[in-house]
């Protein structure tokens, strides 16, 4: 990094020491000639969903990505950086993220909280992630090789995680092994599903981008979420399952009416969205 970067850093760090000892207005730090205002930090708080805009540590935390930001934003433009074909395009996608979170946030704002009613219906719904949440200790071999055929046919006798290991051992498959922990709180529900269901020391496969991984359960404790942090999580969990759906609903009416595709973004439009929130 060059020199005149440090010096800038230093001298903006200097000029937010003097605003916040100095108590200037609504003028919080200045970087070079440009200022960020109360106002401003104030918005980028409220904008980032933070939970309590008010805490100074988080205040402060957000004043340095401010001014990190603009710090680096000066150094491109004095770089000409910023006339470039690319940095046009760049330009146009961040106003245009700018103006999406404003619709988002606007969205967001017209979805209601969860009621505790709401919240004990979802616990009551799902034992697993509560009142019978179980941590797991896995047992992985992970392997980097697509499953073919064959493969799982050979596989397909194996009731132990050793008979498993033997397989890809005469087959010359290369594979790692790892633990892992699962909380049924976090978990996929199908793995879940699975987990719960599974005899002791059965394998169990999960499909990976990159091949597979067998594991087997080592060790298990049921560690139950109740009471008044059960129903916090809870909210949380239906909340953004709200939000989620909200948003899916909004975009899948625009894209009806005002998007179409051509060439390969045709096959794209064709995949299938996300999962289903759970009910």
């Amino acid at each position: 990094m060059r020199a005149g970067m440090w010096m800038t850093v230093a001298a903006a760090t200097l000029v937010v020491a003097g605003c916040n000892s100095a108590g200037g207005g609504d003028v919080v730090a200045k970087v070079g000639a440009e200022k960020v205002t109360k106002a401003q930090l104030d918005a980028e708080l409220a904008l980032s969903g933070a939970a309590n805009p008010g805490d100074p540590a988080l205040r402060k935390a957000m004043l340095d990505q401010i001014v990190a930001r603009k710090l680096l934003a000066q150094e491109a433009r004095a770089e000409k950086l910023d006339k470039s074909p690319e940095a046009a395009a760049l330009r146009v996608a961040a106003i245009e993220t700018y103006e999406a979170n404003l619709e988002r946030s606007a969205m967001m704002s017209t979805i209601p909280k969860p009621t505790e009613a709401d919240a004990t219906t979802f616990i009551q719904a799902h034992p697993e992630m509560f009142g019978e949440r179980t941590g797991y200790v896995i047992e992985r071999l992970n392997v980097v090789t697509k499953a073919d055929p064959a493969l799982v046919k050979a596989l397909e006798p194996a009731k132990t995680l050793e008979a498993v290991e033997a397989v890809l051992t005469q087959r010359g498959i290369a594979y790692s092994r790892s633990v892992s922990q699962i909380d049924t709180l976090q978990a996929a529900p199908q793995l879940t599903a699975t987990l719960r269901r599974l005899q002791p020391g059965e394998p169990f496969v999960v499909p990976e981008p990159n091949g597979f991984t067998v594991g087997r359960v080592r060790d298990s404790k049921v560690q139950p979420l109740v009471g008044p942090a059960a129903i916090r999580v809870a909210s949380e969990i239906v909340y953004g399952q709200r939000q989620t759906t909200k948003m899916k609903e909004r975009l899948d009416a625009l894209k009806s009416k005002k998007v179409t595709y051509a060439g390969a973004g045709a096959a794209d439009a064709d995949k299938p969205g996300a999962a289903p929130e759970k009910k």
